[in-house]
Parts: C-alpha cells; structure tokens; sequence
C-alpha cells in the first residue's frame, strides 16, 4: 500500500514512503526533537534498499505502530451518570407525590421557577456545554484547509500570472485517547452544568415557596397589629373619657398613650414588612401579588429512603459526580500525551498531490508531563474530599430539618394554645375593666401578651411549613413536587451520546 509520495519524486526516490511489499522498499522518516528524544516527521526518509532486510524492517515498523495504537489512556465510564442523572420525566418515577402541582398554589410556583432569568441563564449555560462537547466529539472527523496563491511576474520584456489553488486534508487517526478522554470530559461537564441548573431551580423553587409564605406571614402580622392599634385606641379613649370626667387620674391618661404609640409603631413596622415582602414575592414570581393569598397546601413527606439514597439523588451531589468525572477524564488527557500522534496529511494543488502518515511524540521537559499527571490526579482527590465533606454536610442539614419539623409541630401546638388563653384573658380583662374591676395596666398588659403570642403562632407555623419544603429542595424532590419540567439534551447531543455510548 502506498502511503506517501511527492507528485515530483521518481519511482525509487528517497522521498517516497512505500510499504508495499512489491516496491522492494521500507522507509520511516525520523527527525530528532532537541535533546529529549525524536518524532516521526516530514524530513529526509531513512530508505531500507536491502531485500533482505525488507521484510524485517516492515514487520519491525507495523508491530511497533500496532503497539502503540493499542495504547490508551483510560477514560471515566460515563454509563451510570447518564442513565440515572436528570432523566426525562417519562422515564425517571417521581419519589414523591405531585398533588401540590395541580394547585393553584403550585401552578404559580412552577410557573414562577420555570420562567425565571436565572433557570434561562443556567439553560443556556447547558446549551454552551453541550455545544462544546459536540465540538470535542469531532476530534477524529478529517480536517479541510482551502488556500490560494495568485502571483505575476515582469522580467523584461516577459510578464505574466499564476493561480494556484490547493486543498489540504488532515485525518487524525490516534492520539493515545487525548480526543476520547477530552470529550468524555466535556460530555461530563454537560452534566456537571445540569446539576448546576437542578440545584438553581431547586434553590428558585424554595425560594418562591418562601416568599409565599413570607407575604401571607407578613400581611397577618400586619393585621394583628392593625388590630392591636384599635384595641389600645379603644381603651385610650375609655381612660381619656374617665379622666375628663373626674373618674380617673392623668396618669392612666399618659399610660394608655405610650401604649398606643407603642401598638402604632408596631403597625408601622408590619406594615413596611408587608411592602418587602411583597417585593420579594415580584422578584421571584416576576408579578406583583394578589390581594389575597390561598393557604398553601403541606410539604409531602421525604421519600421512605435511607439518608444514602436521598444523599445521592442531591442536585449538588449529582453535579459534583459528574465533575468528577470530568477532572478524572482531565487526568487522563494528561497521560495520553505520552503515546504518540499518528496523522494522514494530504495536499491536492495544480500539478501534484502529496500524502504523508506523520508520527508524532512530543517528549517535552524532564519530569513536566508527571508532574501534571499528579496535579490532575490531585485535582480529583479534591472533588472527592469536596463531595465527602458534602454529603456530610446534607446529612447533617436533614437532621436538623427533622429535629426543627418535630420541636416545630409541639411549638406550633403551644403557640396556638398560647394565642387561645391570651384572646380569653383579653376578654375577661376588657369586660372587668369596664366595670372598674380591672386596672388599666392589667389590660394592656394582656393586649400586649395577646399580640406576642399571635405573632409567634404566625413565625412558628410559617418555619414548620417550611422547613419540609427546604428537606424536599435539599434532595432535589422539591422539583417532582412542583412537576417542574427543565429542557433536555438537544437531539444532536442525544445523538452524540449515543454514539459515544455505541
């Protein structure tokens, strides 16, 4: 077969690289790389012309090039990341139930999540992965280079013009595994930036849920303090009318108007907690808020899983596996430079073609290729130690959201008994008060206590609510919650990961 021969080389001439076993001629071209060591380049061809020794050198040749293109580095198998990360929705069996979804509650949470600027950006993010991995998984298509020489000449009384045009075409055929093991890496990154995005809407969703909760809070204390203003203008108006009647002293009169401009203030504060909020609830439902909220419904139950399971279904956990697997595939691109290149370059002008087979081995600096082979691998131990410290960070978290779920339950509980004993000492008091039964302090005092108790049964029910929510976004199930759909792989990535899988 012949590989190699310059269109202006006769038959025979040391330019040609024939190995043809009828051509009575093995050649390799060998150029020294300084001090280091030597690759296989374009330069004068060592020529073999002993028909004895043909033979020998042919076999000596293809039994070296066999063994190096034998040689790989392996790469990261991404099997289990892609069959079991971000699955499509018809074929991943939600965990948890999705009745929340069919709310109007959760219609709004999906929809709030699925059209916001940071899941757009995250999206697209993905989209520029996929793209760079697509372009990575070109590695081994051939290569097209177009040029043109256009030149004239004057020489005395002779002149004239030339066009040459010319066609290169460059066909990698080995590298070691350097294109296999960068575009697993780039394949793994795709899935790094989707469980960037999973984690995000995660985030938006609890973050939406919050601001919910956080309005419908805001607004009860807003309006238990506007109650509050009423009950001590009420009673100011009472000791005002006893004193201008003689009944009572000015110093009940200065007492029932420091409580009442305490009571105002209070409203003052609610009521500027109101407008945060509902500018809070504008930024993650891009919308202003209703005038009245529907009480949202209660965070299913975690999946009946062991922290393990529930540890490895994590958006972060998902992310940092597949980065993983990306810096473990940077380790082996590393350790591909050591193999040699081997490329088929051609060249198509006016008057000639040429075809070469180039064999190239870089050997670089002593001690420089291990040297980043081990801060690769150190690369990988650091996402190892990331993703332990991780993990134990998520268990630690579900413990406390479980501890805060069950103290909040009995909290909620005393709360609620708390606010009903306070209303019923309210009453009592404004009924003896108004008999004469029961002094002025007495009653602001139970007005106070009342509005204390109220406001810590609103904050205790508003945490237990959502402290399920944020179990469920810490797992990722938050999404299944809300059926919140993310965009999947484009068919041209599909398609490429199949093949890569095939």
């Amino acid at each position: 077969m012949r590989i190699g021969q310059k269109p202006s080389a006769p038959a025979g001439h040391p330019d040609t690289l024939d190995l043809a076993s009828g051509d009575g001629l093995t050649s390799c071209n060998l150029h020294r790389i300084g001090p280091e060591g030597c690759a296989f380049l374009r330069k004068p061809w060592m020529k073999i012309d002993n028909p004895d020794a043909k033979g020998k050198g042919l076999a000596v040749f293809a039994t070296a090039l066999a063994l190096a293109l034998a040689a790989c580095a392996p790469a990261p198998d991404l099997t289990e990341i892609r069959a079991t990360f971000d699955a499509p929705p018809d074929l991943r069996p939600a965990r948890v139930s999705a009745d929340v979804a069919r709310t109007g509650f959760g219609k709004q949470i999906t929809r709030a999540v699925e059209t916001h600027p940071q899941l757009a950006a995250s999206s697209a993010s993905v989209r520029a992965a996929q793209a760079r991995s697509e372009a990575e998984g070109r590695g081994f298509l051939p290569q097209f280079a177009v040029s043109a020489t256009l030149g004239s000449l004057v020489n005395g009384g002779l002149s004239g013009s030339g066009f040459s045009p010319a066609l290169r075409v460059m066909q990698l055929v080995y590298d070691g595994g350097a294109s296999a093991s960068r575009q697993v890496a780039a394949q793994a990154r795709v899935f790094e930036s989707r469980g960037d995005r999973q984690e995000i809407a995660a985030a938006l969703a609890l973050d939406a849920v919050a601001a919910w909760y956080e309005l419908r809070a805001a607004r009860a204390r807003a309006s238990i303090a506007a109650e509050n203003v009423r009950a001590h203008e009420l009673a100011f108006a009472q000791v005002a009318a006893r004193a201008d009647a003689g009944a009572g002293g000015n110093a009940d009169v200065l007492t029932a108007q420091a409580r009442l401009a305490t009571a105002r203030a209070r409203a003052a504060d609610a009521a500027a907690r109101v407008a945060r909020s509902e500018a809070g609830f504008a930024a993650s439902f891009g919308q202003r808020p209703a005038a009245a909220l529907s009480a949202p419904p209660g965070a299913p139950q975690l999946p009946a899983q062991s922290d393990e399971m529930l540890i490895a279904t994590s958006p972060r956990i998902l992310g940092i596996n597949a980065g993983i697997a990306a810096a473990q595939a940077d380790v082996s691109v590393v350790q591909s430079q050591r193999f040699p290149r081997l490329r088929v370059d051609g060249a198509v002008q006016r008057g000639g073609s040429r075809a070469t087979l180039d064999l190239d081995q870089d050997i670089g600096a002593p001690g420089n290729r291990q040297a980043l082979i081990r801060a690769a691998q150190a690369q990988v131990d650091v996402m190892l130690a990331e993703r332990e410290n991780l993990a134990r960070e998520i268990v630690r978290a579900l413990s406390d959201l479980r501890s805060d779920q069950r103290a909040g339950a009995a909290r909620v509980s005393a709360a609620r008994e708390a606010v009903r004993a306070n209303r019923a000492t309210v009453e009592a008091s404004r009924e003896e008060f108004s008999i004469g039964r029961r002094s002025l302090l007495g009653l602001l005092d139970a007005e106070r206590d009342l509005f204390d108790a109220t406001e810590s049964l609103i904050a205790a029910e508003r945490e237990v609510a959502l402290s399920g929510y944020a179990a469920l976004a810490l797992t990722g199930d938050i999404l299944d919650v809300f059926a919140i759909m993310l965009p999947q792989p484009s068919g041209a990535a599909l398609a490429a990961a199949g093949a890569e899988d095939d």
